[in-house]
């Protein structure tokens, strides 16, 4: 074809167009020092253009390099990658089915990585090692060594301590998720900030920002909501609800509604283990206290230090540090029951409130020994 142009009097003219051309091998090159190392008849079907795209390229097929400086300037018998941008995938050699869209992602020692999808400003940039990892953000799983791990957001997945992330099977997604993850597999942080602290726990699910927060090696745990778990470092855990177990920290806690088991921030009294509480604000100030299963809308709401409590019925909140109560029914063990206010007691039976007019029961010989009112 032909273009105008005009000559040096400013006179115009068509000229033949100039351009790209392939070589018998269907090699498209065009740049500085671009694909200038194919062997022989070796290299097949790569697109290298931009100052020094795909230059050490020997026998590679099948690549893509499109940058200003450097892309896949050290790949040398790899295939079918895909790089664009200045240095992306500067530091792949022998890897291939890679993609690498971005400033400077696989940059570092990313010598034979395969399968590994990369896109955004230092994303996976000292990916050494690894494969079918899929990083999508600005620094996402910027210093993954795994494989199989999925970052999106920015500086997920990234561990900027100078460590890195060899484990495999993460899922993190938002900005800061697993941030400090060292060797921690099969986790999914969702949210901002979730599974922050993570470095070595394994099987922990983090959904909701800053959910899980502080967690750093225990396993797991299921944390949903906002703050969900935050300051918790202990394992098996279930915690779902905005601020539930916020504070708490102990094992096997089950806790499920709005700030249930939020427990005490400064949480003075040791590990709290073994509790159950469904229902708003359920358990929510405990503080060391273990083995209470607490059903109702604000349920074991004072209970600290309390164990072995069990309290079924809304604003059963009276019990603070007594242990080993079973209170029945709305009002139970509290100033509107026939006990009065249980807070300090232990070991009491309690069957509803002052509101109950009849108590029936097919044994009707129930004497003054069963210490009755």
């Amino acid at each position: 074809g032909q273009v105008l142009t005009a000559d040096s009097n400013g006179e115009g003219y068509w000229a033949s167009a100039s351009g790209l051309s392939s070589d018998a091998q269907n090699n498209t090159v065009g740049g500085t020092n671009a694909g200038d190392s194919f062997s022989g008849t070796s290299a097949e079907n790569n697109l290298c253009l931009g100052y020094g795209a795909g230059t050490a390229i020997t026998t590679g097929d099948d690549n893509t390099s499109l940058g200003g400086n450097y892309a896949h300037s050290l790949l040398t018998t790899g295939s079918r990658n895909t790089a664009v941008g200045t240095f992306a995938g500067y530091g792949i050699t022998t890897g291939s089915y890679n993609v690498n869209i971005g400033p400077f992602t696989c940059y570092s020692g990313s010598t034979s990585v395969e399968g590994n999808t990369v896109i955004g400003y230092m994303a996976g940039q000292y990916m050494q090692t690894g494969a079918y990892n899929t990083c999508l953000g600005f620094e996402a799983g910027e210093t993954t060594t795994g494989s199989k791990n999925i970052a999106i957001g920015y500086q997920s997945l990234s561990q900027n301590t100078g460590a890195y992330n060899s484990g495999d099977d993460n899922i993190a997604i938002g900005s800061g998720t697993l941030w400090n993850i060292t060797t921690s597999s099969e986790n999914i942080a969702i949210g901002t900030y979730a599974g922050y602290g993570t470095t070595t726990g394994v099987k922990n699910t983090y959904i909701g920002r800053r959910a899980g927060y502080s967690d750093q090696t225990s396993s797991l745990n299921t944390y949903l909501g906002y703050n969900a778990g935050y300051s918790c470092t202990r394992e098996e855990n279930t915690a779902v609800g905005a601020q539930s177990m916020e504070y708490t920290s102990g094992l096997k806690n089950t806790f499920l509604g709005l700030n249930a088991g939020r427990g005490n921030s400064s949480q003075t009294n040791g590990l709290a283990s073994n509790n159950t509480g469904v229902g708003s604000f359920s358990l929510n100030v405990l503080n060391g206290g273990s083995g209470n299963t607490c059903f109702g809308d604000s349920s074991g709401s004072s209970i600290t230090t309390g164990s072995d409590n069990t309290l079924i019925g809304k604003d059963m909140g009276g019990v603070t540090t007594g242990s080993k109560n079973l209170f029945l029914g709305v009002d139970a063990g509290s100033v509107n029951s026939p006990s009065g206010a249980i807070r300090t007691g232990s070991n009491n039976i309690v069957l509803g409130g002052n509101t109950i007019d009849n108590l029936y029961c097919a044994d009707t010989s129930i004497s003054s020994s069963d210490k009755r009112d």
